[in-house]
């Protein structure tokens, strides 16, 4: 598509081992950062991934309050997990992703001292925090700030020796060979075409009533995606041919 639109695309990465060379490319062109580069130069350290991880845990603790407020506490799994990352990723501004650049000095400008953020107030997040405390009186006092950055200094990797690789290797080759010892994974059942359009109908409810014309219109894309699949559904080939 790329190529078709006549579009180039410079990918930046880091100088690792682990980036292999890729050849065949056409529209796309690879340069690496210098080895052991600063995080100066670096755009996604210049306020991207700040930016994403502000936004991700923001709508971590809305989910948390809500459930509260529920009563059912929240479970997020590594799939959830993705959607939130989803979500949250569309929801970073251009104009921070753009400040990053020039902040690496991949545009060359006189002036760049102004700080990246979304020009948005802060005090949403204090607003999260006072309302998970008075849901949950038990938690300790700790800012928006504090709960960012409580995974900071957490080690998520470990020194491993070449007899740790090779132990690995044998007892994941053991546990493959071994048809007993595979995990069956629980699968969640799949909602029916029916409840999801009884849950679409509760959600046009509650913005009919709140007045919110923007996911109003949303909804009924959605609603119109769910009659399509149901027509399918009932729709048999053999529907299609008179019976001579």
């Amino acid at each position: 598509m790329i190529s078709a639109e006549k579009r180039k695309v410079l990918l930046i990465v880091d100088n690792c081992t682990a980036h292999m060379e890729v050849t065949g490319l056409q529209a796309i062109r690879v340069e690496y950062l210098p080895p052991n580069a600063t995080a100066v130069l670096q755009p996604m350290d210049q306020g991207i991934i700040n930016s994403f991880k502000r936004k991700y845990k923001k709508v971590l603790l809305q989910r948390v309050i809500l459930g509260l407020e529920r009563e059912q506490p929240y479970q997020i799994d590594i799939l959830g997990a993705m959607h939130l990352s989803i979500s949250t990723w569309n929801d970073v501004l251009d104009e921070t992703i753009s400040k990053a650049f020039r902040h690496a000095g991949f545009i060359k400008e006189t002036d760049v001292t102004e700080e990246i953020h979304d020009n948005r107030s802060h005090d949403e997040d204090k607003v999260l925090m006072h309302e998970l405390r008075r849901r949950n009186p038990q938690l300790p006092e700790l800012s928006f700030e504090d709960f960012l950055n409580v995974d900071s200094n957490v080690i998520c990797t470990e020194e491993i020796s070449d007899h740790d690789i090779i132990s690995s290797i044998i007892n994941e080759n053991e546990r493959l060979s071994d048809p007993e010892e595979e995990e069956e994974n629980e699968v969640t059942p799949r909602p029916t075409l029916k409840q999801a359009a009884e849950y679409l109908s509760e959600l046009r409810r509650f913005f009919e009533a709140s007045d919110n014309c923007e996911m109003l219109t949303n909804i009924e894309k959605r609603e119109s995606c769910i009659v399509q699949s149901v027509v399918l559904k009932q729709t048999k080939i053999s529907d299609y041919f008179v019976a001579q």
